[in-house]
């Protein structure tokens, strides 16, 4: 189980072999896997804000070996209910952030995208990356999913 902090730095992970992201705030489980050297730690996504009125749930998909992340409570809900979806195991919350409609003005959104080809979401809040993944017709910009105090000039 996943227990957020206020301020806590939320790094992202890429798996090279398998083209997947990962964001985690877990220093333990970030060691063991760029310990393992298939996975490249990109630096510090963003950092959880003290006073975030969201909080970020996880999933791990079992059946693409992939996570899923959202501040929805309803999405959540809906995943956890869904019997379809018995391969989506819930993880907990993995950090807090702000909500949609309750963010300072200089808050920082993440964006999700979803490539339904190879069945994966991808989480920016890099202007510059966004501008790439909008322009590729394989991945669809499924809208903001969360806010946080910061931006990592690292992620690439």
């Amino acid at each position: 189980t996943i227990t957020p902090e206020p301020n806590q730095a939320v790094h992202r992970l890429f798996n090279y072999s398998q083209r997947r992201h990962l964001l985690s705030t877990d220093e333990l489980e970030i060691d063991l896997l760029t310990g393992q050297g298939d996975w490249v730690n990109e630096g510090v996504f963003q950092y959880a804000p003290t006073y975030g009125d969201a909080e970020v749930f996880r999933f791990y998909i079992t059946s693409n070996n992939q996570h899923f992340y959202t501040a929805s409570v309803e999405e959540r809900d809906m995943i956890l209910s869904h019997s379809s979806m018995q391969d989506w195991v819930f993880e907990g919350v993995a950090f807090n952030a702000y909500s949609l409609d309750q963010n300072p003005e200089d808050a920082i959104a993440t964006f999700r995208y979803f490539n339904e080809e190879l069945g994966i979401h991808f989480y920016s809040n890099n202007e510059e990356e966004q501008k790439i993944y909008n322009e590729l017709s394989t991945w669809t910009n499924e809208g903001i999913a969360w806010h946080s105090d910061y931006i990592s000039s690292e992620i690439i």
